[in-house]
């Protein structure tokens, strides 16, 4: 995300540019969202192991660290099961949309090869 994108959407959320905490904890959850979003529909090993990574750090209710999800969402000012239900169905409507190339890898009758 580019600087100026995350600065128009902290000062959507009411953070002031001078808040470099907030606006860290900002940047640590969007990246969070997108390893998540990207992950989740990769396969391999590697991102399998990001997607249960960021899934645990989402799902987990633990507040005493600074940069839990739970104490970003307090800071920031967000439900933080409302996030987390947000992207729960964004990735149910994405398992039930995929489905299986059943071409790839199959030759037509005619292919040269």
């Amino acid at each position: 995300m580019q600087q100026s994108q995350l600065i128009a959407e902290a000062h959507a959320l009411g953070i002031s540019s001078r808040s470099s905490e907030r606006l860290l904890m900002l940047a640590v959850l969007e990246d969070a969202v997108r390893c998540y979003q990207k992950c989740a529909r990769r396969r391999g090993a590697a991102r399998r192991e990001q997607f249960d990574e960021v899934r645990g750090w989402l799902d987990s209710t633990d507040r005493s660290s600074l940069f839990s999800f739970e104490t970003i969402c307090d800071t920031l000012g967000l439900d933080a099961d409302y996030v987390r239900g947000g992207l729960r169905v964004w990735h149910e409507r994405g398992r039930r949309t995929r489905r299986p190339n059943v071409r790839q890898g199959l030759r037509t009758k005619g292919a040269s090869g």
